[in-house]
């Protein structure tokens, strides 16, 4: 059994390391190649191979066997970070910086079969459908003891990137350190590490020096330290040393990493909360003050949130650094998003316009979105990327009546699209492009695909019905289209009690039959978003219901969840309260209407149920037009366990029961449909009370349609709803 040298290790700084004796230690870097004739490389590399298409080859040792530049850099600041490094040059991407999944896997494979090699460069990422594979090497790496270090992406999509969110590897995040040995290490998050990744100056291809941003190249800084760790203590593990940056990194500033903050952003936007949004970046950027990813966050937010003035002050101030002009094609991305930023603010300047004004505004905003799309085809003419900016610059030009210009570059997106991986954006804009172009078949067909692919991601379905709801009027195909193949999800607001005088009920739990129920029905109105309190055993079963079925749940709660177990669940034992904190443990989100306990509990609870109205109907809103129940939990009879529906609207809470799966549609202040459920099937079998609706004139005037809906998919667990199953009219 081997002594650690965990100990030792610990006590030494890191800013010695760079002067102590140590062995040599033999490092892969998996990237676009390196350029071996630069000086500060020559005699650095040991080996240097090429994969295309699963084949390997070897490439003789003092020739450029980088076409791109990017592993040039990387490999040019692992040398200069650890004078005892040995490269090994694994090139997997080719001319554009591209490459295949495969040839990934296949790079990751050759640095495993080569035992020395104990530390593995990976400044790049892979789509999550190779996840599993690079898992796999991954975690086999790590029990070989070697050492992965990978790169964040820069802008997050689904993902941080992968292999960076692997816990076998240790995922590399970019901070405005000026010390190249300062790093922070946040122990729970995904990407635990933080270094220097701004500015960074590094070799560049056919000689010289220039200066590189973002995780790319943050990460060979990290990889560095390692391997000057593992050269002083050469019988490190990738565990211990993950203890060791984890101390060392104790030492900087207690800020959150940039990851982090995007994280907070992208959950605002998904719950529709734009300016919570906003503030997440506003907290972010107060850390990290020259991250752009942040500073486009910001912008984006408030665009979403249509405060137009500010989010147009904001984008000044970046564009004024001359920031965005000096990004390179390394960080395309990044540089896309903040030009069709401008762009997107120009669209949203029209549609407030409506006046012969807007006209300009939309070809204003058309030229931003095609210069972004210029400059994708320049740089990356192999690369089926730049369908965004494509499909978006064709409807901007359609809006602004260049209709023959908007087919044209409808007809771009559609084939850029259809040469990209499939995912929502893709099958988004092939709807799109159908549209611009009047195949109606076609865009029935995409934006299908597109709703079962959306995996989630409401805000991104959100933004395209808000765009086609624009455009379909503007076409020769129905606007019918648009609810038909691209549904909203629906959005539960489950009462705790009916509000009104005749709301008293007794609390007692309701057993499982309502977690049946609601499980039974879920499907069947496609509900994906779901608002509950927690305050009885039936609130609990509710939510467990919820929860099981991947319901994005937030719960609204009268104060802190610690006092309210207190003052309402503690009562029916231990086993409630366990459940009961594990429920808010797991919730999307937990909101509170106040901080004082001592108000009166008809009041809260009354308040509770409004709140919960407001905010369903707020974020069936910000889903565009998604259909939202509201549901009310009450004990029919005293004798039996079971749960009933209550009509809410307008405080109002009279009893409404037609024996159907939908009782009646009308619409929210807000414009989004508004449909009540009847979940009537008892606990215990017992049938419900027929109440009759004689007298109520809105029911004479206005039916329930029923139409014939399609398939259930099935995607990650879930269930959604397509046609097939009978489904109310979304009103």
């Amino acid at each position: 059994m081997r002594d650690s040298p965990l100990p030792e290790a610990i006590h030494l700084k890191l800013d010695e390391l760079a002067d102590r004796a140590t062995t040599p230690v033999d490092v892969a870097v998996i990237d676009s190649g390196i350029d071996m004739t630069h000086p500060d490389l020559t005699d650095r590399v040991v080996r240097s191979v090429r994969i295309l298409n699963g084949e390997i080859q070897e490439i003789e040792l003092g020739t450029n066997n980088d076409t791109y530049g990017h592993g040039t850099a990387v490999a040019g600041i692992i040398a200069r970070m650890a004078p005892n490094a040995r490269i090994h040059d694994i090139r997997v991407l080719h001319p554009g910086n591209i490459g295949s999944g495969e040839d990934l896997t296949e790079g990751l494979r050759v640095a495993l079969r080569e035992r020395k090699i104990r530390v593995i460069n990976m400044s790049l990422s892979a789509l999550a459908q190779y996840a599993p594979k690079l898992r796999e090497l991954c975690d086999r790496a790590f029990y070989q003891s070697q050492l992965i270090v990978a790169a964040r992406r820069n802008i997050p999509i689904s993902d941080e990137g992968f292999p960076a969110e692997f816990s076998s590897c240790i995922g590399v995040d970019t901070a405005p350190f000026r010390d190249p040995f300062a790093l922070r290490y946040s122990i729970g998050n995904i990407i635990e590490v933080e270094t220097n990744g701004e500015e960074v100056v590094s070799a560049r291809m056919g000689g010289g020096y220039t200066t590189h941003t973002g995780t790319s190249f943050a990460t060979p800084a990290i990889t560095g330290l390692c391997t000057l760790l593992i050269g002083a203590f050469p019988t490190l593990h990738p565990y211990e040393i993950r203890t060791l940056l984890s101390i060392y990194g104790q030492d900087a500033p207690a800020t959150q990493l940039a990851a982090y903050w995007f994280d907070r952003v992208h959950q605002a936007r998904r719950h529709g909360d734009f300016f919570g949004a906003f503030d997440a970046t506003a907290s972010g950027l107060a850390e990290h003050p020259r991250n752009l990813g942040l500073q486009c966050q910001a912008v984006r937010a408030l665009t979403d949130a249509r405060a137009l003035e500010a989010a147009e002050l904001r984008l000044a101030e970046v564009e004024k650094t001359g920031r965005i002009d000096r990004l390179g094609d390394d960080d395309f991305q990044l540089w896309e998003d903040l030009v069709c930023l401008r762009g997107r603010l120009w669209k949203e300047r029209a549609f407030q316009t409506r006046t012969p004004a807007s006209v300009d505004c939309f070809r204003r905003s058309a030229e931003c979105y095609e210069r972004a799309l210029l400059r994708s085809q320049a740089s990356f003419p192999s690369r089926a990327i730049a369908h965004f900016p494509a499909i978006n610059a064709a409807t901007m030009w359609h809006f602004a009546g260049e209709t023959v210009r908007a087919r044209e570059l409808a007809s771009v997106a559609l084939d850029l699209a259809r040469r990209d991986d499939p995912h929502y954006w893709t099958r988004a804009t092939m709807g799109e492009a159908s549209i611009l172009l009047g195949d109606a078949k076609g865009a029935d067909q995409a934006l299908r695909e597109a709703r079962v692919l959306v995996t989630g991601k409401w805000d991104q379905l959100a933004s395209t019905r808000r765009q086609l709801r624009k455009l379909l009027p503007t076409t020769s195909i129905p606007a019918e289209l648009l609810d038909d193949a691209l549904a909203p999800p629906g959005v539960i607001c489950l009462l705790p009690k009916p509000l009104g005088p005749d709301a008293a009920l007794d609390g007692a739990p309701i057993g499982p039959g309502i977690g049946e129920e609601i499980g039974r029905n879920i499907e069947l109105i496609d509900a994906a978003v779901a608002f509950a309190t927690l305050l009885t055993p039936r609130d609990v079963w509710a939510a467990e219901a919820l929860m099981a079925h991947e319901i994005d749940l937030t719960l609204v709660l009268p104060f802190e969840p610690r006092p309210c177990c207190d003052g309402f669940v503690e009562r029916y034992g231990e086993e409630w309260r366990d459940r009961y904190m594990n429920c808010i443990a797991k919730a999307d989100r937990v909101h509170t209407i106040t901080d004082e306990g001592r108000i009166e509990e008809e009041i809260l609870l009354s308040q509770c149920g409004k709140q919960m109205i407001g905010l369903a109907l707020l974020r069936g809103d910000a889903l565009v037009g998604a259909p939202v129940y509201h549901i009310a939990l009450g004990q029919i009879a005293h004798d039996q366990e079971r749960a009933g529906v209550r009509l809410l609207e307008h405080g109002r809470s009279d009893p409404i029961v037609l024996g159907s799966d939908v009782l009646a549609s009308s619409r929210g202040r807000t414009g989004a449909p508004v449909r009540r459920c009847a979940w009537l099937q008892q606990a215990q079998g017992t049938a419900a009370p027929e109440i009759s609706r004689r007298g109520d004139r809105r029911f004479r005037r206005r039916r329930p349609q029923l139409r014939r809906c399609g398939r259930i998919y099935r995607d990650g667990g879930r269930r959604l709803l397509h046609r097939d199953q009978r489904c109310g009219d979304s009103g």
